[in-house]
């Protein structure tokens, strides 16, 4: 009972209590700024919806309607359009900010391609003026995104986790860095 009223023993406990207070009550705080950043991928950096995943789904959408038009021209099996659904397919799947950014690049590859391999070919005028609309399209929202404040905005969260005390906070809560779509 006499460790009860030693006044080191008393000392050392406050200093816990207020290091787990402050390691708890900032976890918490980083994780709901890191999940606010996080969520600028997908809603915006305005919150109206003019995002990145809102910018991919139109690029798919484009996508799609490429290949729409090249099986009126191509066998369905054709390389160009298999290549181009499997660059959708695997944008549509894509589960993280980085995989997004990967398929995205294989889908302007692909659509590239396509649109390459499409304008060489004898085309109805309304399906040139469709192609051409889809092709401006997908490269319209890849400029769009170069300009998103997504990763201004992960950048600067990142930034704040390699600062001390943040740095003890986020390790001492698992709290990880934002993934950048680049």
């Amino acid at each position: 009972m006499k460790f009860m009223y030693n006044r080191r023993f008393a000392a050392v406990i406050l200093v816990v209590c207020i290091i787990g207070t402050i390691l708890i009550g900032g976890g918490h705080s980083l994780e709901r700024y890191r999940d606010a950043q996080s969520r600028l991928f997908a809603e915006g950096t305005t919150g109206d919806g003019n995002s990145i995943q809102n910018d991919l789904r139109a690029r798919c959408e484009a996508g799609h309607n490429l290949i729409t038009v090249a099986k009126r021209y191509m066998a369905a099996n054709a390389a160009e359009i298999e290549s181009l659904s499997g660059a959708i397919t695997a944008l549509e799947n894509a589960a993280t900010v980085k995989e997004a950014f990967d398929a995205n690049y294989d889908l302007t590859i692909a659509a590239d391609h396509m649109y390459s391999v499409l304008n060489n070919t004898e085309l109805s005028d309304a399906d040139k003026k469709l192609v051409s609309g889809q092709f401006t399209e997908l490269t319209s929202r890849n400029r769009t995104i170069s300009h998103d404040g997504y990763n201004t905005a992960a950048m600067e969260f990142n930034e704040l986790l390699g600062r001390f005390p943040t740095s003890v906070i986020a390790a001492a809560n698992g709290i990880t860095p934002l993934e950048l779509f680049r």
